[in-house]
């Protein structure tokens, strides 16, 4: 069986974010294809890519995922933003990812 990768951004949309709670890991792909599709970010410190790429506040949060206490307070200010603020974040995250495409 094949994926077709073409479909990955339009599935991606269905979210309202990345949630990844990677305790540990290189480089999470996820990171890098959420944020094209323009999804907030809420992950780890232990992942590569989300300690590379995720700005708290601006398009996404980083936690550490081995501290409950410290999981749930990120989830709030997701929850709690605004339409126009998750705007923001969301345009920040496609702009993230589209440097990372124009620079790298």
């Amino acid at each position: 069986m094949t994926f077709n990768y073409a479909v990955l951004p339009r599935e991606y949309e269905h979210g309202g974010a990345l949630v990844f709670p990677a305790l540990a890991g290189d480089w999470g792909l996820v990171v890098n294809e959420a944020m094209a599709a323009g999804l907030p970010v809420l992950g780890s410190v232990y992942d590569q890519a989300v300690e590379e790429l995720v700005v708290g506040g601006e398009n996404g949060w980083t936690f550490r995922p081995d501290r409950p206490g410290e999981v749930y307070s990120k989830l709030d200010p997701f929850f709690a933003a605004s339409e126009l603020d998750l705007n923001r974040v969301m345009l920040s995250a496609r702009e993230t990812a589209l440097r990372l495409v124009l620079c790298g």
